[in-house]
């Protein structure tokens, strides 16, 4: 029986999804912190049990028969100002921030390079996994290196926008590397 600190059993996923479908999760944990993420994902690992990461849950359609394993729902927070300049500033976004809320702050606070971005649902952690743009604006024009756990070695890296091979609406997070790291946070100027 899998059994980890915070889980909850049976959660339905149609309240967490944009269209407001799907069945339950057998296992559930809403992850506020990098640990809460990496400490889940491994002992589900050791007990064999298959791990969905949820973000915002847009454009997510769920089975009614729900999932069977373990749904981790990045729920981490925080907005830090690494550096500003007189042309430039330099953010950490944790994954789980409301992506519209985000850029929201942005056109508030005068620091333009996302406001084209505007009203695309999700969370921030989306952001680079599509390079998601909008009338000129996409992913790999700000993203200056994405804060990841790598699944395969077990440990926290940094990658820079080089590493992350943005495409039109592709990365490595969608390719060929789809499925090894969990990204938190993005940091972007």
């Amino acid at each position: 029986m899998f059994n980890y600190p915070s889980i909850k059993k049976n959660v339905p996923l149609r309240d967490l999804t944009t269209f407001g479908i799907g069945g339950p999760a057998r296992y559930y944990l809403r992850a506020e912190t990098e640990e809460d993420i990496i400490h889940a994902w491994g002992a589900a690992q050791r007990e064999g049990i298959p791990v969905f990461i949820l973000g915002g849950g847009s454009n997510l359609l769920v089975s009614d028969r729900g999932f069977g394993g373990l749904v981790i729902h990045v729920a981490t927070r925080g907005v830090t100002v690494l550096a500003e300049g007189e042309t430039s500033v330099t953010l950490r976004v944790a994954a789980g921030e409301n992506w519209d809320r985000f850029v929201a702050r942005t056109v508030e606070a005068g620091w333009w390079g996302v406001e084209n971005l505007s009203a695309i649902p999700g969370s921030v952690g989306a952001f680079p996994i599509q390079n998601v743009g909008a009338y000129g604006q996409e992913a790999r024009d700000v993203v200056q290196s994405v804060r990841v756990w790598d699944t395969q070695t077990g440990t926290i890296k940094t990658l820079t926008n080089a590493d992350c091979h943005f495409g039109y609406r592709t990365s490595i997070f969608n390719t060929d590397q789809k499925g090894r790291y969990l990204k938190n946070p993005l940091q972007g100027r």
